[in-house]
């Protein structure tokens, strides 16, 4: 919310200074109306008794001198005419309703890409678009904010931000937004990850201070005092993992999920002695790429499971959630593709699988205990592939990274927002001009109303060079679902959205994804451009990461079913993959379709795929035990089984394909081989029964055998594997077959 501040004076015999009033716009607004046209009125009145001096103000000033006669107490407003009276009644009914009946309306203004300090930094931008709102830009509309919301990128600069940086940035927060400053809430972009030799967050920490701690608020200039503090409207600074990096804020209802970008010196590419610089998760080494704003985007392991842990907590289970970062999700906004055209990133985007990777949340980086970096993975799927199991979970994402230089901008059918697994994607676009602007520098306005279920987002337009007017852009203003009703903190400005009305249209539904299956593993073993491509299975599309587990070095052979590439050769070992990098897939859907081709001499106990152990009931597994292939499904305490006795999947010869099938709708599971229907079952579960600690792997069951380095598996495979896939549905058996239409 911006609070203005305005004087009035008020003369009496014990004050002659002018006393300042600081109110929000609710009750602000009326009164100055009501001062005004008071004013207006008595400069056209002949009053008696007019005391000479008394003070007289212009049509454009509000500061008014009420000023008694000399020797009396009574004011001037005891002359005022009957109608000045009845403005004044009129007012404090007014006054009095809003206090009986509540806020109804609140205004969250959305902004990214500042890029506000540094060689190309300007704050030009940032400034107009604060003046516009407090209506001191003729021509250009005024609007009343609450909270702003800010996903990052305050520096611009091609190598990470230095001292000098963050003291200039530290000095405009606090100086542009003075007395508000608590208001607003940000969080880091990928240009404000911190160089070599300083602590992950030391640049955010000591200039920004989103969590206002006491220790940082000298030079940052702010501390947490300043925020709001009202039961509805409050940063949650005690909610347990709460950091820099991420954090809560409770406005009424709408919990804001706010989490940062973590593109700190990459200390794993110079251990790799990466001198590429092009697929790295965080600021470049010296032996790698030291410049650049790399990369498209990160998170830390354990800030996913956080967010996890916040949509699950009962605590919130009545509020509408609403998650913030500096990117999106893959596959959601304009420029979230692999490779889409248009020069919005620059080398921000790291190279992935089909050239530049777009503006898209890509990376997730793994820290030990000691805040060491272990890990990295290429991949933006956990999020997205909880959501897609969680419809609903949240009610909005939103996010920037991408320049976006006009509101009408569409690529391949997605524009600046869209509905995808009931969620609204938001992309903010960019105010700056200076780094890398584009023609048009814009911010939005979120605008909840008490009761709605509904909030409107809106495109304002600070600055064009394409001929847009500067304000609101009414065609972008779209209705946003949220899930559950909107219930108003008590402070706000209580002014509705600018743009309304019943033409408003609901935000598009992203684009229908192409037939992918949700996990896929080619086993190729080919994806060089990932570092962990010899370490780690790596899975087609972002599906998590594998482990080899006791099989020594993997052996990959030229023997494939698509006869250009490879499979993953288990003769001879006693081990297996366990694919949980970095999530676990759960697999709890109402359907479910494996796919994959195998090869074998072995009649042996073997397992292929397995998300269960031997002793317990898992999920599923697909194994040979000894005279007959099966397809099992838990249904509760059981495993029912699709079981087909033969060995002619034994000759070593030919490659195989196998689907298996559990069908929710028909209450039936299936085995289907080489496109025939072998086996099948009743199966009456309505999804596939969550595994709990059990895990999916390849090669083997769940049970180890022998303890420490002598760890083999029970029912290790003897045979190739290769393509293996799951969809969250029931597929044709037969259109799986032609597996490279799904490559």
């Amino acid at each position: 919310m911006f609070q203005t501040t305005r004087k009035c004076s008020i003369d009496s015999p014990s004050s002659t200074k002018p006393i300042r009033l600081r109110s929000n716009r609710l009750v602000l607004e009326p009164a100055l109306v009501f001062l005004n046209e008071l004013h207006r009125l008595t400069q056209n009145t002949d009053l008696a008794n007019k005391p000479k001096g008394s003070k007289q103000t212009n049509s454009k000033g509000i500061g008014l001198t009420l000023s008694p006669a000399p020797g009396s107490t009574r004011s001037r407003m005891t002359c005022c005419p009957p109608y000045a009276m009845r403005l004044l009644l009129f007012f404090l009914l007014v006054a009095a309703s809003h206090l009986t009946s509540g806020q109804r309306h609140f205004n969250a203004w959305l902004s990214t890409c500042p890029h506000l300090v540094g060689p190309t930094g300007s704050t030009k931008m940032f400034t107009l678009a604060l003046n516009q709102s407090r209506g001191l830009v003729t021509g250009a509309p005024a609007f009343s904010w609450d909270m702003m919301v800010d996903v990052g990128d305050w520096t611009a600069s091609q190598t990470p931000p230095d001292h000098e940086d963050g003291e200039s940035l530290a000095l405009f927060l606090k100086k542009s937004f003075d007395q508000d400053r608590g208001r607003f809430f940000t969080v880091s972009g990928n240009h404000d990850g911190d160089q070599k030799g300083w602590l992950p967050g030391q640049f955010t920490q000591s200039y920004v201070n989103p969590l206002g701690v006491d220790a940082y608020s000298g030079s940052s200039g702010f501390k947490a005092s300043q925020r709001p503090d009202s039961p509805d409207f409050k940063q949650l600074l005690t909610y347990p993992g709460t950091r820099w990096d991420r954090y809560l804020i409770r406005s009424g209802n709408v919990i804001w999920i706010m989490l940062g970008d973590r593109n700190e010196f990459d200390t794993l590419a110079e251990t790799r002695g990466d001198r590429s610089g092009i697929y790295q998760a965080g600021r470049g080494s010296a032996a790698g790429m030291p410049r650049g704003g790399y990369p498209s985007g990160s998170v830390t392991l354990d800030t996913f499971e956080w967010w996890k842990g916040v949509i699950e907590n009962p605590d919130f289970a009545n509020d509408i959630l609403i998650t913030t970062h500096h990117l999106l999700p893959r596959n959601t906004t304009v420029t979230t593709d692999d490779g889409d055209p248009g020069n919005y990133h620059g080398s921000s985007g790291s190279v992935g699988p089909n050239g530049k990777i777009g503006g898209q949340l890509y990376w997730i980086r793994e820290y030990d205990e000691s805040g060491a970096e272990i890990f990295q993975y290429a991949q933006t799927r956990p999020f997205l592939d909880y959501l897609q199991d969680h419809p609903g979970a949240i009610a909005v994402w939103i996010g920037g990274h991408s320049h976006i230089g006009s509101p009408e901008e569409v690529i391949n059918g997605r524009g600046i927002y869209v509905r995808k697994y009931e969620v609204t994607f938001l992309s903010v676009g960019a105010l700056t001009d200076s780094h890398g602007g584009r023609n048009n520098q814009m911010t939005r306005l979120l605008s909840f109303e008490k009761g709605s279920s509904e909030a409107v987002v809106n495109v304002y337009i600070h600055h064009s060079t394409d001929g847009h007017s500067v304000g609101w852009f009414e065609p972008a203003s779209k209705r946003v679902p949220l899930g559950k009703e909107f219930d108003c903190p008590q402070s706000s400005t209580d002014l509705p959205s600018p743009v309304a009305g019943d033409g408003l249209v609901m935000v598009p539904d992203a684009p229908k994804d192409p037939l992918t299956p949700r996990y896929f593993w080619d086993l190729d073993e080919d994806r060089n451009y990932d570092f962990n491509n010899h370490t780690h299975v790596v899975g087609a599309d972002g599906s998590p990461y594998g482990e080899y587990q006791a099989m020594g070095n993997p052996s990959y052979s030229m023997d494939s079913m698509l006869r250009t590439g490879r499979s993953l050769d288990l003769r001879g070992t006693a081990g297996r993959v366990h694919f949980s990098g970095p999530y676990q897939p759960k697999m709890n859907w109402p359907d479910m379709t494996m796919s994959c081709w195998i090869k074998t001499a072995s009649t042996s106990v073997q397992e292929v795929v397995s998300f269960s152990s031997a002793n317990t009931v898992g999920k599923f597994r697909f194994w040979y035990d000894g005279s007959a292939w099966s397809f099992e499904v838990a249904e509760n305490k059981l495993m029912r089984s699709a079981r087909w006795e033969t060995e002619k999947l034994n000759d070593g010869r030919k490659w195989h394909h196998i689907v298996g099938i559990a069908d929710s709708k028909d209450k039936r599971i299936q085995l289907y081989v080489n496109g025939e229907l072998k086996a099948e079952a009743h199966w009456r579960a309505p999804r596939m029964k969550d595994a709990g600690n059990d895990c999916l792997v390849i090669g083997a069951s769940g049970d180890p055998v022998g303890i420490n380095s002598e760890i083999t598996w029970s029912h290790p495979f003897d045979g190739f594997i290769d393509e293996l896939m799951f969809f969250d549905s029931v597929m044709d058996p037969n259109a799986l077959r032609s597996i490279g239409t799904l490559r």
